[in-house]
Parts: C-alpha cells; structure tokens; sequence
C-alpha cells in the first residue's frame, strides 16, 4: 500500500499505542473555546435567519389573505421552524462530543457499528435506493473505542457520501478497517461529486459552515467526526477531488 505524504503526516500525529488494553476511560484534551465561540456564533445566525422569515410571514399572514400565498408562507414558516430545531439539536451534540469529561474505551466492532448506522439512516436510504456499498472488515475487526463515537463516525460519513451526492448514478461507497503501519485506520471512499479539498478542507470540518444548498444541510456532520477526532486524541483527514469522488480516513489512536 502506497503512503503519500500527507497520509504520512497524519499517521505521524498518531500516537502509536496499542489498542490491546483493557477498557479505560482517558482525561479529554483541553480544548480551545474558539471552538465555543465559533459554535455560538454560527447557531446565533442559523437561528437569527429562521426566525427572520417566521417573523416575516406572520406578519404578511396577518394583512394577506390570498391563498396561494398563505399556504406559501405556510411552507416556509414550517421549513424554518424545522431548520431551527436541528441546529439546536446539532449545537447540543456537538457541545456534548466538546464538554464530556471522560471518553470512555470499549470493545467495538466495526460489523455492528456499521450494521447500526445503516439501521439509523433509513430514511436516507428510502430517498437514494440505487446506492451501493461494499464493505471489508476483515483485516481490522474491533478497536478499543467509544461504540457511540464509532457509531456516529460511520453515520455521518455515510450520510454525508449520499446526502451530496444525490444527483450521482451508480454512486458507490467502499468501506474498510485496516492497519497501516503502527496505526489503525476507518476509510469511507465514494466515487461522487467531490470537491476541491485543497481549498474547503477546513470549511467543511467547521461547525454549521455548510457548502450545500440541499435543505437537510446546515454543515455539521463532518465537525461531529473532527470533535470527537480532537477528544479522542486521533487524526480525522479528507481528500477530494472535483468529479472523482472523496475519500475520509479516521485514525485511531
């Protein structure tokens, strides 16, 4: 298996200890509170912006009886109040991953981590039926890591793949758990749109920065596996490229 550098450099930051321990919890790291000013600010203009078209057509609503637009204007108010409760739900998880004292390791197996995301995302499914994913878990089973953190992992990663790929035929997604060198390794590889990683590989690990119109989207799936990439002390690293796909590999530490 070929390592590029920038694969390299990541599997540098890893700290190379092995996973064979008994079940442990470790002290998160110290975060900065950038990060808290950043999630404030972002979920302040989500929220800002929901609430300016609740506000603005209920007032229309009050001096506008023309039903084409009424129920318009309904369908917004519905679409914003839905918006305003997922960033906050998003906002609450994203400040529970930061402020949890203690990332408790277990046994963990990547079958049923993965078994479970595909469980959760079946309304996703139901709307992208043609999606195919290939999985191989062979070389690397289980790791010693929080189940709920895994599971998060394989759910946003595999949602993110099909969520902005909507428009793709034959979009494929390859799945696999390895060892490479000293370290330990989830990659979750698509053949989708892609994008130009160079340029938004921060971007899209920031809270609430979303680079898609799509509704569903306000831009926090990918800070969810950065947060946890920070209090687990591991490595969360994107590659990309405009029309051939993206591929995502969490390090494990």
């Amino acid at each position: 298996m070929t390592i590029d550098n920038k694969r390299m450099s990541s599997l540098k930051e890893v700290n190379n200890q092995s996973l064979e321990t008994k079940k442990h919890s470790l002290p998160s790291p110290a975060i900065d509170n950038t990060i808290f000013d950043k999630l404030a600010e972002n979920v302040s203009d989500k929220l800002r912006s929901s609430l300016f078209v609740i506000k603005s057509y209920s007032q229309l609503l009050q001096r506008d009886y023309n039903h084409s637009r009424l129920a318009h204007s309904y369908e917004l108010m519905e679409a914003a109040s839905k918006r305003m409760e997922k960033t906050i739900s998003e906002f609450l998880v994203l400040t529970s991953i930061y402020t949890n004292e203690t990332n408790e390791k277990e046994l963990s197996y990547f079958r049923e981590a993965f078994d479970n995301a595909i469980f959760s995302l079946y309304n996703v499914f139901e709307a992208n039926k043609k999606v195919e994913i290939e999985t191989d878990f062979s070389e690397l089973t289980k790791i010693w890591f929080s189940k709920t953190f895994l599971l998060t992992i394989f759910a946003e990663l595999i949602a993110n793949a099909i969520i902005h790929n909507t428009t793709k035929e034959n979009l494929k997604i390859k799945i696999k758990s390895y060892k490479l060198m000293n370290s330990f390794v989830l990659q979750i590889e698509d053949n989708g749109n892609g994008f130009d990683s160079f340029q938004l590989n921060k971007k899209v690990k920031d809270p609430f920065n979303s680079q898609s119109s799509l509704e569903q989207c306000i831009g926090v799936g990918l800070s969810k596996i950065e947060a946890i990439a920070k209090v687990c002390n591991c490595i969360f690293d994107i590659e990309s490229k405009p029309g051939e796909g993206t591929t995502c590999r969490f390090y494990f530490r």
